[in-house]
């Protein structure tokens, strides 16, 4: 698309880098998690996510 040339072993490498580059934020932001009941769903209040 740029030009680049990259390997399909080249992307799946950088996801895993990027993947444990995140694993400390993406971590921290599970433990702020809140979840709520939001509008009704059949007779029931849905679960939504902030």
């Amino acid at each position: 698309m740029l030009g680049v040339e990259l390997s399909v072993g080249s992307v799946s490498n950088l996801e895993g880098e990027m993947s444990d580059a995140l694993a400390p934020a993406t971590a921290e932001a599970l433990a702020y998690e809140t979840g709520f009941a939001q509008g009704r769903e059949g007779g029931r209040a849905a679960r939504a996510w902030l």
